[in-house]
């Protein structure tokens, strides 16, 4: 049995070709955020494995497991936390909105970086979870999840 992995940017594909790929799917990977909500068109039995930065701890951050688990989406669930702080590059030098930390005091900035949990929090403004939330990764990443 193959299997076909198929990468789509929101900004390149349109929202009929997103829906129509998105029905055949048998399981949509993604980063946490916004974007995850077109889970909602997985066809039945479909798998959704959210993807968490360095720092974010899946267990605080629930919308689409929960999404998952609503009568009538029969979808299964996975989430993967990058644990690896060295393949993690951030941007403390970006605007604020985008994890940039350099408007704080030196103190709470070297805090800040020196964090490997986000605490909890109410969104959107907290300085943690920006600056963890707005990142790359250096490398591939390695995926071995069950999914629920």
């Amino acid at each position: 049995m193959g299997s076909n992995a198929k990468i789509l940017s929101l900004e390149d594909t349109s929202i009929p070709s997103l829906l129509a790929e998105l029905y055949k799917t048998n399981v949509l990977i993604g980063m946490h955020g916004s974007a995850l909500i077109f889970s909602i068109f997985l066809p039945p039995k479909a798998g959704v494995i959210e993807l968490f930065p360095y720092g974010v701890p899946p267990e605080h951050y629930t919308p689409y497991k929960t999404l998952t688990k609503l009568a009538g989406m029969d979808l299964q669930y996975a989430s993967w936390r990058n644990h690896n702080r060295d393949k993690t590059i951030t941007h403390p030098d970006w605007p604020r909105h985008l994890g940039g930390i350099a408007h704080l005091p030196h103190d709470i900035q070297e805090k800040v970086k020196g964090s490997s949990n986000v605490p909890l929090h109410k969104c959107c403004d907290n300085p943690f979870w920006l600056f963890r939330s707005y990142y790359h990764q250096i490398d591939s990443l390695s995926l071995h999840v069950k999914l629920s």
